[in-house]
């Protein structure tokens, strides 16, 4: 009665195919709604879309949204903070304080480069101005720029 080419020996009951059925719809949900948690570290702040448009922000701690609909589109450092950018092989160290962090991710596209390279190539004379007003366009305040010395 049993041959080589038969792949299970026993079918299951019907019960037995409930319960196995069962279990994998509760572990698929348990893990659905534990996709939706998010840990917000302490000095930063999370940027919330639904469906690609802005929602709020989240502060430290831990936060719950429903997946699928809302996600996690940025996270940024609160208070002082400092970037490396590289331009022309020469290193800068930006200091910067994001004062509008909505502004900053959707208006400045999160890219504190671009107003740098701009600055450095129309005004060496008035850098530190041009630097603050093209920042704060941004929403983000300039506190300081550092030229790495070569050694």
């Amino acid at each position: 009665m049993y041959n080589d080419y038969m792949i299970f020996d026993v079918l299951l009951q019907p019960w037995q195919f409930a319960l196995i059925a069962l279990g994998i719809a509760l572990l698929g949900a348990i893990l659905f709604v534990l996709t939706g948690f998010i840990y917000v570290k302490k000095g930063y702040v999370a940027i919330i879309e639904r469906t690609g448009l802005y929602v709020g922000i989240f502060e430290k701690g831990f936060h719950y949204f429903a997946p699928l609909l809302y996600r996690r589109v940025g996270m940024y450092p609160v208070g002082e903070a400092e970037r490396e950018i590289v331009i022309d092989k020469v290193k800068y160290f930006v200091k910067y304080e994001i004062n509008d962090v909505k502004r900053f991710h959707y208006v400045g596209n999160h890219d504190l480069e671009t107003p740098l390279k701009d600055a450095l190539a129309n005004n060496q004379d008035k850098l530190k101005e041009t630097l603050i007003e093209k920042y704060s366009a941004i929403g983000v305040k300039f506190i300081g720029l550092q030229k790495e010395k070569k050694s």
